[in-house]
């Protein structure tokens, strides 16, 4: 499914199901609308889906990865080959977002879409569009085709996930 195919698709928001979605939350013992922007975020979410029944069992945390050219710039503390890194413990599970995730009972979903360095892990998604870029200051570093193939290459990335969600934290929410 191309990018174009996928804005084709998009149709406007289900009023009904974001009504009965409103209706539901306001029937709930608590001021109205005092829960913001959660409440605004269902009601949307219902409107997508079509559906006021809004399930967010299934959650992921997609992380694009790439690189850049401003490490030839000399502005940033690291070099690419950290990029790598950290995008390779995204997949075995060993950086903070993966604990943070775990901790709210989503997976993470490392996708190498033009780190410098091809990436290793059997959990990482290759969707390279171009091995990192050129400097910021050069002519040409990022031209609008290589944007438009990088979402199109990447969507749609909730089919990602893992059909089953992850458990749910061992202890009950703090709030």
């Amino acid at each position: 499914m191309t990018l174009e195919e996928v804005i084709q698709g998009i149709v406007p928001a289900d009023e009904e199901a974001m009504r009965r979605a409103k209706a539901r939350w306001d029937s709930i013992a608590k001021p109205l609308g005092s829960l913001g922007a959660l409440e605004d975020a269902v009601i949307r979410i219902a409107g997508m889906t079509g559906s006021p029944d809004v399930d967010i069992s299934k959650r992921a945390v997609v992380v694009m990865c790439a690189d850049n050219g401003v490490v030839a710039e000399g502005v940033t503390q690291t070099g690419q080959e950290v990029t790598a890194i950290v995008a390779e413990n995204m997949s075995t599970g060993d950086t903070s977002v993966c604990a943070m995730s775990r901790a709210a009972g989503a997976e993470v979903v490392p996708v190498d879409i033009g780190t410098v360095t091809p990436l290793k892990g059997a959990r990482i998604r290759q969707k390279c569009v171009r091995r990192g870029t050129a400097k910021p200051s050069w002519r040409g570093w990022r031209s609008p085709g290589s944007c438009g193939a990088g979402a199109s290459s990447c969507w749609p990335p909730a089919r990602w996930a893992s059909a089953t969600p992850p458990p749910p934290p061992p202890w009950p929410p703090c709030c």
